[in-house]
């Protein structure tokens, strides 16, 4: 389990109100979620010390989007590799 929980959320203006949504990312360095923030810019970020009942919770909210380029070069290999099979 990661010493830290990141939870953003972001809302959005529609025509029949707002719409909410939150993501969570696991770390156990607070700056791994800084920089994870910087993703969603108008957003706000709350960062807490994980806990079995937070882990719980947010984990449905866990956001897989690649954060660094070396992460995203990484999941680029990853499905190269998985269409080649198919």
């Amino acid at each position: 389990m990661k010493k830290y929980v990141g939870i953003i959320k972001l809302s959005t203006e529609t025509m029949v109100g707002v719409d909410f949504h939150l993501l969570s990312m696991f770390s156990d360095d607070i700056e791994d979620i800084e920089e994870w923030k910087m993703l969603y810019p108008k957003s706000q970020l709350i960062i807490v010390e994980n806990n079995s009942d937070l882990q719980k919770f947010f984990e449905e909210f866990e956001d897989n989007m690649p954060i660094t380029e070396k992460d995203k070069e990484a999941a680029r290999k990853l499905y190269k590799k998985l269409m080649k099979g198919k």
